[in-house]
């Protein structure tokens, strides 16, 4: 269609209207744009153009519903609701002093839980009842159950939650002991649970009797689960369990430099994206990065006895692709090791000092040989980072992650 020569900009073809839309670059753009004629106003009721919108806002910041939802069946109304929604707590963080969105509820329960986890993007949280020993999915909105399972009542370590279609997955460690001395020879139990959120439901989808606690760190993704528990200063057993099949391989671990230092334990961090498995050890001067591939350890590895010994002359592993060391000019105030496998991010880690807070995250490496491993993308940021009692990154504000 031809527009004639000195024509107005409402008179354009609906098409290139949409097309100028898609260049706008956020929200606030867009609106201004819609409430200028009663012609533009009329493309609010376009599900393209809120497409476009939020497909935008999503590459800055994740939106607030679930990671996984296909925003091309919201109908019109849900993707305005979506964007309104991101809308209003992009404005609320961009604040010096960022407000309460909401009111403030509070459940008691009547006896001792752990908080394991909220569910990105919705309105449930994981909770473990200590002395029932089991987890369970709490519905903030409907302050009511939707399910529970026994995990144990010990909670002794568990997993990043591994973020898949539909689901989310977690790993468990616990014991129905009492009471519990670690370094004891008393068997537990690693389990696997998996979350639902279409509609709302836990189950648990693997576990595995474990002889001694000995899980330093354990990992997980949709294929795989296991863990890395000490063996001696230079060498880590590790574990690996297939969830769809019996497939089990126990091997070790040689990082080549001491997971013990004066000042006690180094620091471990472990994932897996995709065909890698990421191992990364912090002492007090330097932050040591290596990966594995997942096939080579799984082939070269020894079947493990379901009731067998961790000690078993296990092969070991010089397998190790050394990514890079760095300097420390900074102590860590907290991890978040689930990272954004997606995306191609490993982990993330937090720092705090009086300037402010700098968040870094550490890129995942697609190559097959060492390689010279990028500096970390940091991203300076004047909110609060909230940490567990375990220093673990649980939350943070006025980032895009």
């Amino acid at each position: 269609m031809s527009v004639r020569k000195g024509g107005r900009l409402d008179e354009l073809p609906g098409d290139l209207i949409l097309e100028i839309l898609s260049h706008l670059a956020d929200l606030e753009g867009v609106l201004a744009f819609l409430a200028t004629c009663r012609r533009f106003h009329e493309f609010r009721e376009s599900r393209s153009m809120w497409l476009e919108v939020l497909k935008t806002m999503q590459s800055r910041r994740p939106l607030p519903c679930p990671y996984d939802d296909d925003l091309t069946k919201f109908e019109l109304t849900s993707l305005i609701d979506a964007a309104m929604h991101a809308r209003r707590l992009e404005n609320n963080w961009s604040k010096d002093e960022p407000s309460v969105i909401g009111t403030i509820r509070s459940f008691p329960f009547g006896e001792s839980i752990d908080v394991i986890a909220f569910i990105p993007g919705t309105e449930l949280i994981l909770l473990h009842f200590q002395e029932q020993g089991t987890a369970a999915l709490w519905d903030l909105t409907s302050a009511k159950f939707v399910g529970s399972v026994v995990v144990g009542r010990i909670l002794l370590l568990y997993s990043d939650m591994y973020l898949e279609r539909g689901r989310l997955v977690v790993a468990f460690e616990t014991s129905d002991e009492t009471f519990f001395v670690p370094g004891s020879n008393v068997p537990t139990m690693l389990r696997v649970v998996a979350l639902n959120h279409a509609p709302p439901s836990i189950n648990v989808i693997f576990q595995q009797a474990l002889t001694s606690q000995c899980a330093e760190v354990i990992f997980l993704d949709d294929r795989y689960v296991g863990f890395i528990g000490s063996q001696t200063d230079t060498t880590h057993h590790i574990c690996i369990y297939a969830l769809n099949s019996s497939k089990t391989v126990l091997c070790n671990l040689q990082c080549g430099i001491p997971l013990n230092t004066e000042q006690g334990p180094a620091h471990l961090e472990v994932s897996i994206i995709a065909d890698e498995l990421y191992v990364m050890v912090e002492d007090e001067q330097q932050l040591h990065i290596y990966h594995y591939h997942l096939e080579e350890l799984l082939s070269s590895g020894v079947p493990l006895s379901p009731r067998g010994p961790l000690e078993s002359n296990a092969p070991l592993q010089s397998l190790a692709i050394v990514d890079g060391s760095f300097n420390k000019t900074h102590i860590p105030g907290g991890y978040y090791n689930t990272g954004f496998p997606s995306r191609g991010v490993m982990m993330v880690s937090a720092s705090s000092s009086r300037a402010g807070t700098t968040v870094r995250f550490w890129p995942a490496s697609n190559s097959t040989s060492s390689y010279i491993f990028a500096d970390a993308v940091e991203a300076p940021i004047n909110r609060t980072v909230f940490c567990n009692d375990s220093g673990e990154l649980i939350g943070m504000g006025g980032v895009c992650l």
